[in-house]
């Protein structure tokens, strides 16, 4: 969420503190994940959230490694997805929109919201945080058929083919790692899968 920025604290010569953003090229990753495994008939139903946030030293870590791993026993976050991620977008900020940004997440995370494989999951957490700044769509009708309407009542969602898609349409975006769009799946063949590929 945060494009290598940190912010230094000064004393200046009239005894004021103020705020000097200086580039260290690290970043801030944050993720939601269900506490426990979600059930296939879960889909729309709150449990409890792990949020995690945390830095990134390089742009090569981000790229290349699993940063989703929460290393926290027993919870579905800790081995995290078992793989780097498929695809990264890096949206061009100011200072200002990263502090946003980053309250934005704090709030969030403070929150404790439940987490919802429909209403509330990774895909839709981030959206809100990017939303804090830009505004961006990523939303996917959810149309349960056959059996499935006895589970799900029609819905929207955000998925993470579709939230990929559309950070890139944001002005002055670019992808750091991915192409240049992937397919936006239906997210009833995403939920409950495990280590997805786009």
């Amino acid at each position: 969420m945060r494009v290598g920025t940190d912010c230094k604290s000064a004393l200046s010569s009239v005894g004021y503190i103020r705020a000097i953003w200086v580039k260290d090229g690290t970043m801030t990753y944050y993720d939601l994940w269900p506490d426990q495994p979600v059930g296939q008939t879960e889909l729309q139903t709150g449990v409890k959230a792990d949020y995690n946030g945390k830095v990134i030293k390089s742009l090569n870590d981000l790229k290349f490694t699993d940063v989703s791993k929460s290393g926290e026993r027993g919870k579905v976050s800790q081995n995290g997805e078992g793989r780097s991620a498929d695809g990264i977008v890096k949206l061009t900020t100011t200072s200002g929109q990263d502090a946003i940004a980053k309250a934005k997440a704090a709030g969030e995370i403070a929150g404790n919201k439940d987490y919802n494989g429909c209403y509330n999951n990774c895909s839709t957490f981030a959206q809100r945080v990017i939303n804090s700044v830009f505004n961006i769509n990523a939303s996917q009708p959810i149309r349960p058929s056959g059996m499935l309407r006895a589970l799900y009542n029609d819905a929207n969602t955000v998925a993470p083919n579709n939230l990929y898609n559309a950070a890139l349409k944001v002005k002055g975006a670019t992808s750091i790692k991915g192409p240049s769009s992937v397919t936006a799946k239906p997210y009833l063949e995403y939920f409950g899968k495990r280590n997805r590929t786009p």
